[in-house]
């Protein structure tokens, strides 16, 4: 399982990157430059009595860090490029206080990924369907990817909506982003990680049915064995 984290200036994204990973020997990466992905192989290490949760027996995370020059909420074309390589989305956001003072805003933040996911989406059913009707016509894809398309309009992401078997094998070489399973992991400062989700938060993760796992990429020890279960438990159903 290849698990790519994403996440917008200032979320920690490469922070808990190297607490997932603990910085170790296998970490790897490729390009040059801040523009370069961090990847690194992890053992899904248990107690015995959690063992029913294992995913795999290795998970694979995957940072990618913005190009120079991008900021804000808004990625370019490499990191769209590298979402689309992975198996599921971890989107790190906001929990705590920046350090300019700036209060957290983790709905936005998953909002605007959400936004950010659907807008690619939408060029790569616009272009295939150009393609289609340019070269050769299929009508049940050209009329799938309608009826995507159609949903991404209303705001939704494709995630949520029930496709056959035979309809996703028509999709699957568009690697649609907004199909991938998406996983929370809320950066908190150390001293809030039993404190209750904002009730915002609560809400929108309920709505989008979207599992959150509470993290401190920052905290004063390494991340513990028993730690990682609520992240291995949210892939495992992935």
């Amino acid at each position: 399982m290849k698990v790519g984290l994403v996440g917008f200036p200032g979320s920690g994204k490469t922070s808990a990157f190297f607490a997932l990973t603990g910085q170790q020997s296998t970490l790897g990466h490729s390009g040059k430059g801040p523009g370069k992905t961090h990847f690194a192989a992890v053992p899904v290490t248990e107690p015995a009595s959690a063992r029913v949760v294992r995913p795999r027996r290795q998970v694979v995370f995957v940072d990618v860090a913005a190009p120079p020059g991008v900021a804000g909420r808004s990625f370019d074309a490499q990191v769209m490029l590298a979402m689309r390589e992975v198996d599921v989305l971890l989107q790190v956001v906001r929990g705590f206080v920046s350090s300019d003072g700036s209060p957290a805003d983790p709905v936005g933040e998953l909002t605007d990924l959400a936004t950010e996911l659907r807008i690619g989406d939408m060029a790569t059913i616009d272009k295939r369907l150009g393609r289609l009707q340019r070269e050769a016509p299929r009508p049940d894809e050209q009329a799938l990817l309608r009826r995507l398309r159609a949903h991404l309009d209303h705001g939704e992401a494709l995630r949520e909506l029930s496709l056959e078997s035979s309809e996703q094998s028509l999709i699957a070489s568009q690697q649609l982003l907004t199909q991938k399973p998406l996983v929370v992991l809320y950066n908190l400062a150390e001293s809030d990680l039993d404190a209750p989700l904002p009730t915002d938060l609560q809400a929108h993760i309920a709505r989008h049915k979207l599992p959150l796992v509470p993290l401190c990429s920052q905290r004063s020890d390494s991340l513990s064995v028993t730690d990682l279960i609520p992240l291995w438990q949210a892939l495992k159903a992935c």
